[in-house]
């Protein structure tokens, strides 16, 4: 297997599991657990760009940003940012990804 093979792999499988993240993220918006929500959007942020697919990354980035600065104030950001991540899901999980993110 080659390594663009491999990383198309990685990719896919990436891609795979954010449903199950997306609702874990959902339950914490339910419970109004803002420290889960950081941390879910934080690893968002960090994965998003390693496994080719930036704009994953990029909603992590700014919704840690808001939650961190604004706290329960910020929670009626997160459905937004969840109906966006499902949409990055369904878009990417039609098509081949580029690697390059």
């Amino acid at each position: 297997m080659s390594l663009d093979e491999l990383l198309k792999n990685l990719q896919k499988e990436y891609l795979a599991e954010l449903p199950a993240r997306i609702e874990t993220m959902h339950a914490h918006l339910e419970n109004k657990d803002v420290t889960a929500l950081i941390e879910d959007f934080h690893k968002l942020k960090g994965t998003g760009k390693t496994y080719g697919v930036a704009a994953i990354s990029d909603v992590g980035a700014r919704l840690e940003k808001i939650l961190l600065e604004k706290g329960a104030k910020a929670l009626d950001h997160v459905p937004e940012a969840l109906a966006e991540l499902v949409h990055i899901h369904s878009e990417h999980s039609q098509e081949d990804l580029p690697l390059a993110g």
